[in-house]
């Protein structure tokens, strides 16, 4: 049996430093989890998204998980084309990226639409990022 332990992971191309099966394993773990992170970090903070932007019915606010949700599905058959196109690397950075700008508007945001508006697009990020980080290993 093969000791993966110091098995290296190398770029396409072959350019880079290689990385080691464990810092893989972890950066690929870290890029997986941000979808959870979407949506669990909202979760507690419901009632105060509701009280600052002054929605009373309660399955409206409701709106911020399930939006993020239906993004997050509908984006998943977009990474495949990006990553064909443009290869999975880039894709993947880009996406990182824009979630990143998606999750600062998120926090910023000063109406309700703006927060919804900025879920969905953080869940089409979100979406590439799982299935982009998912194809990397391949």
């Amino acid at each position: 049996m093969a000791n993966t332990a110091h098995t290296s992971i190398r770029s396409a191309n072959g350019d880079g430093r290689a990385i080691g099966r464990a810092e893989f394993v972890v950066i690929m773990a870290a890029l997986m989890s941000l979808n959870a992170l979407g949506i669990d970090t909202m979760l507690p903070a419901l009632d105060e998204i509701a009280a600052d932007f002054s929605i009373t019915d309660p399955n409206r606010r409701q709106l911020v998980v399930g939006a993020f949700l239906i993004a997050n599905g509908v984006g998943s058959i977009l990474p495949g084309a990006f990553a064909d196109r443009f290869g999975r690397r880039p894709v993947l950075f880009v996406c990182l990226a824009l979630y990143v700008v998606f999750s600062l508007t998120c926090a910023i945001a000063t109406s309700f639409d703006l927060l919804l508006f900025s879920r969905v697009l953080q869940g089409l990020a979100t979406a590439c990022l799982l299935y982009t980080s998912d194809a990397a290993d391949e």
